[in-house]
């Protein structure tokens, strides 16, 4: 079951040629580039106390997916570094599946 990370409209893509990038404003947060086989995922917006990323995806729309969930995670630091106060709300977790705490299992009483 896949997430929608929904973002407030005033994040919005951009596309030159064949980049994806994420921005607030005038500001560029994260940008999908297109890399051999593959697309790179690299956070370009430094934000105090939150380290840079970069990770590989296999697709643009992976990658644009990744890159709404990782800005949907640090909203509230990304909008008030962008001067957006008014979008530093604490987000709302979307819709997921409750998870069942199982007992760990041991290999050997696993055997018994």
């Amino acid at each position: 079951m896949s997430t929608t990370y929904q973002l407030p409209p005033e994040y919005q893509w951009r596309h030159e040629g064949t980049q994806h990038t994420l921005h607030l404003g005038n500001r560029d947060l994260i940008r999908v580039d297109p890399v051999r086989a593959g697309w790179i995922v690299q956070s370009i917006f430094e934000v105090p106390g939150l380290a840079l990323q970069r990770f590989a995806v296999r697709s643009v729309e992976s990658g644009r997916r990744h890159a709404m969930r990782w800005t949907w995670e640090r909203q509230s630091m990304i909008a008030r570094a962008c001067g957006r106060d008014d979008l530093a709300s604490p987000a709302i977790a979307p819709d997921t599946p409750s998870l069942k705490v199982r007992r760990p299992v041991s290999p050997i009483s696993a055997l018994l």
